[in-house]
């Protein structure tokens, strides 16, 4: 195995994204809560439809593939026409297959994704299956972790307890929805073996217990660090990105461009931050990298269209230095 491939484990999904015609939606503003809202029993016209693979696993293993990082995908697909489209994009971008598991009789998980004006409401379905874990020997040099079903709890806590016994692998960590939901021990339990967290600023705040954070960039980061992993980014949408490395904690500005639909944004930011910190780059360079990917597929509807390959990596680098986008100290 590649000294540089990522063993990437999560669920895999199919994406519907529709965008609702304006005239027909009631958007509505409650102290910072926002709504979008139908009229109950109506049909609603549609003016934009497109589906995809996707689901976090799928986004990463793809993301790190383009950008010349070799990954494996861990996964369990049923044997529905859904799982088998999935299977081939996978195949498609050559991600490493070996350890998809095929479950006769389960269905695949499934998104439908509302776009409005640039934002995204995500209905999503993890459609029930068994988690076994089997042994890998050896493991992969880099190992992503990210959402998984109702039942993944047994499944992390095998995980981790192999990864205890291995203490040289790197264990980067993305939760989902359900991990948020999770009791926050269990989470704790992954953190505390985590090298590499991967969050937004809402799971920040639960994972950490430091509630309305905005101002307390660097005291979240730092909790988030004596929880167990030594490099915690945290992003937060147009207000760009809070990492540190274990001794610099700093705040990347965005790229300012036009966005169309932001699924996958975080996904694209942590496969370009992993590909740059696996190429020897520093850790600047790799928030730039994550950067730039993720404003490149919020350009697109999907979350793998606009995903950089390596030859876009020097005009987009251009971009970058163009917008002047700013770096600071916490």
């Amino acid at each position: 195995m590649d000294k540089t491939t990522v063993l990437v484990i999560g669920d895999v999904a199919f994406d519907v994204f529709m965008a609702p015609q304006i005239g027909e939606t009631l958007p509505q503003m409650r102290a910072e809560e926002k709504y979008i809202c139908f009229p109950y029993g109506d049909k609603i016209p549609v003016e934009h439809l497109e589906s995809f693979p996707g689901g976090n696993a799928t986004n990463v293993s793809i993301g790190l593939q383009r950008l010349d990082i070799p990954s494996t995908i861990l996964t369990t697909i049923g044997t529905d026409n859904i799982s088998k489209v999935i299977f081939g994009e996978l195949q498609h971008e050559d991600v490493g297959m070996e350890y998809v598991t095929v479950q006769a009789g389960i269905s695949s998980n499934y998104s439908t994704i509302i776009s409005y004006q640039g934002e995204r409401t995500i209905f999503t379905y993890h459609a029930p299956k068994k988690y076994v874990y089997e042994k890998i020997d050896p493991l992969p040099p880099y190992i992503y972790l990210t959402s998984m079903g109702e039942r993944f709890l047994p499944y992390y806590q095998e995980l981790i307890n192999h990864l205890i016994e291995s203490p040289k692998i790197i264990l980067m960590f993305n939760p989902g929805s359900l991990q948020k939901r999770a009791p926050i021990e269990d989470i704790h339990m992954v953190l505390k073996r985590t090298n590499i967290l991967f969050v937004n600023r809402e799971e920040a705040e639960t994972f950490s217990e430091v509630s309305n954070s905005e101002g307390k960039e660097k005291e979240i980061l730092q909790v988030l660090q004596k929880l167990g992993p030594k490099t915690v980014i945290m992003t937060d949408n147009e207000k760009g990105v809070y990492g540190t490395d274990g001794t610099h904690y700093v705040h990347m500005s965005i790229i300012p461009v036009t966005v169309l639909e932001k699924t996958g944004a975080g996904d694209s930011f942590n496969s370009g931050f992993i590909a740059a910190i696996l190429k020897g780059l520093s850790f600047e360079k790799a928030l730039q990298w994550g950067t730039m990917n993720a404003a490149s597929v919020i350009g697109y509807v999907g979350a793998q269209k606009g995903l950089l390959h390596t030859k876009d990596i020097d005009s987009w680098s251009r971009m970058f230095d163009n917008a002047k986008v700013t770096t600071e100290e916490l």
